[in-house]
Parts: structure tokens; sequence; C-alpha cells
């Protein structure tokens, strides 16, 4: 089960040469990253979903900005 190897908490599933994660951005539900071919998602995710370098993916980046900026104006 490739679940089990996921690190990323943004992450929600993937298929042959994409990966879906949560949306990046407010009002947008998910983001698919499209890949020329399966080695390429692959390498992808072994480098940045099933790792701790997950913070290096701009999605997660993304998400982490537009996380943080929407609880910092409420406080």
């Amino acid at each position: 089960m490739r679940e089990n190897k996921v690190i990323c908490p943004f992450y929600m599933n993937d298929s042959q040469s994409k990966i879906y994660c949560q949306g990046a951005v407010q009002g947008c539900k998910s983001v698919t990253l499209f890949f020329e071919n399966a080695p390429n998602k692959t390498k992808y995710f072994n480098s940045f979903c099933s790792s701790f370098c997950y913070k290096g993916c701009m999605i997660a980046q993304s998400i982490e900005y537009e996380y943080y900026t929407e609880n910092k104006t409420k406080i």
C-alpha cells in the first residue's frame, strides 16, 4: 500500500503519472501535479511525498503559507 509510505500531510492520492494534493489556495479543493511519465512521478513522490523533505515541495510550502497567513490575521 502506497499510503503507508506517505509522509506529506497534504498528499491525497496518485495515479500512474499524477499526484493529487490538498488545495494550495483558499477555495481550492485539490491540486494535481502532472508528470511527463511514471518514472518522473515516482522520483518526485520519493523525494517529497514519502519523506520529511515534503516541506521543500512548492505545493506544501503554498499550503503552509496560506494556513500561516490565515491564522496570523485572525489573532
